[in-house]
């Protein structure tokens, strides 16, 4: 069924998304903080989570590239939701409902209300298989 179909959906369920992707990102980033701690990476303690995970995922003896650039495109939604969020619409004459974020280009970007809650969702399951990966998965390589 179409969001058009729901119009019991309100300003505040559409904030109530953008809060679960932000919060299901600080799900993700603390599991990615798990792996780091328990490979020792501590560097950069003040850095982002993400940051240091491309750091440690460049050091590592482990191809970790495709977790890289998976949570890298879980980012960018996350990223236009904390740093440019400038609006929202829920209204039916505004079409289905969507918050509006500036990119750091200035570039506007419309996320639609289901494409937050598939956001969250992917976010949840790409935590859960982060947590089913064996700590050392960030390993450096031995020092000969």
């Amino acid at each position: 069924m179409a969001e058009a179909d729901h119009p019991e959906l309100v300003f505040s369920d559409l904030m109530a998304a953008v809060g679960e992707v932000l919060l299901r990102w600080g799900y993700l980033e603390l599991e990615m903080l798990k792996k780091l701690e328990a490979n020792g990476e501590g560097s950069m303690p003040r850095a982002a989570p993400l940051q240091r995970w491309r750091v440690a995922g460049m050091r590592s003896s482990s191809d970790v590239s495709a977790w890289t650039e998976e949570i890298e495109r879980a980012a960018q939604i996350r990223n236009l939701l904390a740093h440019g969020l400038i609006g929202g619409h829920a209204q039916p004459e505004a079409g289905a409902p969507h918050v509006v974020c500036r990119d750091l280009d200035g570039a506007r970007h419309e996320i639609k209300h289901a494409d937050l809650i598939a956001t969250a969702q992917h976010l949840d399951v790409l935590r859960l298989r982060l947590c089913r990966e064996p700590d050392d998965l960030l390993r450096a390589p031995p020092v000969t």
